[in-house]
This record gives structure tokens, C-alpha cells and sequence, in this order.
């Protein structure tokens, strides 16, 4: 039984009924433990997607005044607009966590999708893990400083799945690293046979 199967399926819904539990309580929830919980919670879930926030935030940032041109709308657009919104957010979300477990997967047996038999696509894809992988560090120490010597558990756990990310993504740029230095010197021994056997001949 492939485990892989169900676990394409399960982590991506359970991923999304989280992230919309999240958001629903954000949206609706009152008392006193929403006051004490529920913004640091909201943040723990943007950070177990930090690779899908950050691509978020690249595509919304142009659009970022639309918000008080929505205020203006007729109520129908508006909530048409917000349903739409979480529609898409839910995808993505659900999209993202396949693209992770169906990553792990390959990367299992020695494959992976973010490496490109092109030598410059490789490049490209070790060079944006690494700089992904790098900003989650960065990030992870901008947000979690100023809370160390007021609250160094709240520190740690916003500073946790950042750190997470990044100990990832960084390890995978090395690991595609090495798989780029082994496929140089496979073709230059490849080269080399080819060579010495045109000379034979």
C-alpha cells in the first residue's frame, strides 16, 4: 500500500480545514480567549504555509488599495469578492501541501520537481530555494526578536515554522547542489570516455 496515496489526499484537506477553522474564528469569534489566542494562531497558520504566504503577498501587493475601493462596493460585490478570495485561498492551500507531499515522494527516490534537467533551470531553481530558504532565517529572527525578553515562548513559536522552512529549503538547495556537481562530473567522464574511445578508433 502506498502511503504516498493517502497522504496526498489527507494532508492537503486537513491543511485547508485548518487554514478555513482559522479563518472562520478570525472572522466570527469573540471572548476571552479569542482576545488571548487567536491573532497568534492566525500567525502560526500563515507560517506553516510561509512559502505559500510569501507567494501571496507577491501577487496581492500590487493590489493592495483595492481595499477601500471595495468598502464603496454594493454589499453583493463585496461578499461575491471575499467568496471568491477564500475560494482561491482554499486552492491554493490545498494545492501547495499536494506539491509538498508529492515533493517529498520524489525527493524519496532520488527525484524531484524543483530540479530541472537544464543546467541553467537548475541554477535557477538552487539559487530561489536558497534565497527562500535564507529570507525564512531572516524572517524568523525580525519577527521573534522583539518578543524574546518580553515572551520567549511566544518568540519561540513564531519564530518555529519560519525556522522550519528555512532548515528545508536551505538543506534542499544543498542536496540539488551536489545532484548539479555529480551530473558535471558524470558528463565530463562521460566526455572523456567518448574521447579516448574516438581515439581508439
Amino acid at each position: 500500500m502506498n502511503v504516498y496515496k493517502h497522504l496526498k489526499i489527507s494532508i492537503p484537506v486537513l491543511q485547508v480545514l485548518l487554514a478555513a477553522s482559522v479563518f472562520a474564528w478570525m472572522k466570527f469569534g469573540s471572548g476571552k480567549m479569542y482576545d488571548y489566542y487567536a491573532h497568534g494562531v492566525r500567525d502560526l497558520i500563515i507560517h506553516l504555509n510561509f512559502p505559500l504566504a510569501v507567494a501571496w503577498i507577491a501577487i496581492l501587493f500590487p493590489f493592495r488599495g483595492l481595499g477601500g475601493h471595495m468598502a464603496n462596493m454594493p454589499g453583493v460585490l463585496t461578499l461575491g469578492g471575499i467568496v471568491l478570495l477564500i475560494a482561491v485561498m482554499a486552492v491554493s492551500v490545498g494545492a501547495f501541501w499536494y506539491f509538498v507531499v508529492v515533493e517529498v515522494e520524489k525527493r524519496a527516490h532520488g527525484l524531484s520537481m524543483l530540479r530541472p534537467s537544464s543546467r541553467l533551470r537548475a541554477i535557477v531553481a538552487l539559487i530561489a530555494l536558497l534565497c527562500f530558504g535564507t529570507g525564512a532565517f531572516w524572517y524568523a529572527y525580525v519577527v521573534s526578536r522583539p518578543l524574546w525578553y518580553v515572551a520567549r515562548r511566544g518568540a519561540i513559536l513564531t519564530g518555529l515554522f519560519p525556522t522550519i522552512w528555512g532548515t528545508i529549503l536551505v538543506g534542499m538547495a544543498i542536496v540539488d547542489f551536489m545532484m548539479l556537481l555529480n551530473r558535471k562530473e558524470a558528463q565530463h567522464d562521460r566526455e572523456g570516455h567518448t574521447e579516448r574511445t574516438s581515439d581508439l578508433s
